[in-house]
């Protein structure tokens, strides 16, 4: 179970409470994710842990349709968060606190940087997208004053 006490955790056992009867994969994924005590940052699990789970249950998702929808869906009823990076970085827990928010949200939007700054390269003959470099800029300040 959860040893910290975020409203996530919260909505995380309230969604379990209001679904112990439909114990459909979204059911699954949370109650994995809550009763395994995956909540914080540094019990983020990979994917595929969650996903192997959900799918012993009774399901058959395969990883691109279990993002879609499950977790998505999940991160949008603000139970969960995902990060791209599994382990220590990140993976997908509940979030114990607002920092870890607050670092889930800049750890996603310096990767997007990355993957535009490396697009920018060879972008830079493309007048459609000769912008870009300024758009990361804006971007990477905005980050920067969070």
């Amino acid at each position: 179970m959860c040893e910290c006490n975020s409203q996530w955790v919260q909505n995380a056992n309230n969604y379990l409470q209001q679904n112990m009867t439909n114990e459909d994969a979204m059911y699954h994924a949370v109650y994995y994710l809550y009763t395994y005590n995956k909540c914080g940052r540094e019990n983020g699990v990979y994917l595929n842990d969650i996903l192997d789970y959900v799918n012993n249950n009774g399901y058959n998702y395969n990883r691109e349709s279990f993002q879609h929808e499950i977790l998505i869906p999940l991160k949008r009823q603000n139970i969960l968060v995902s990060l791209p990076y599994p382990g220590n970085s990140g993976g997908i827990f509940i979030p114990c606190s607002i920092d870890e928010i607050e670092q889930a949200y800049k750890q996603v939007l310096n990767r997007v940087l990355s993957e535009l700054n490396n697009i920018s390269y060879i972008a830079n003959s493309l007048p459609s997208i000769a912008n870009l470099n300024n758009i990361i800029e804006l971007i990477r300040r905005e980050i920067d004053n969070l």
